[in-house]
């Protein structure tokens, strides 16, 4: 897909959004807006605590 092409699909659904009621529009808007006033905290695995967690994986082609 080209830029212009893109551009294009960026014009026809910006033109269908607009012909939405303002309800229907704001939903679109805020529903990509974090729920979330205060950010979560990031979760941060050691190397060591990485391997512990993958070790409990089956593997999908080991038989049950």
């Amino acid at each position: 897909m080209t830029n212009r092409e893109l551009q294009e699909q960026i014009e026809r659904a910006s033109e269908i959004v607009a012909s939405w009621p303002v309800w229907k529009q704001n939903i679109l808007i805020h529903s990509s807006q974090p729920r979330n006033s205060v950010p979560r905290e990031p979760v941060i695995y050691s190397s060591s605590a990485a391997n512990q967690n993958t070790s409990n994986v089956k593997n999908s082609d080991e038989p049950k």
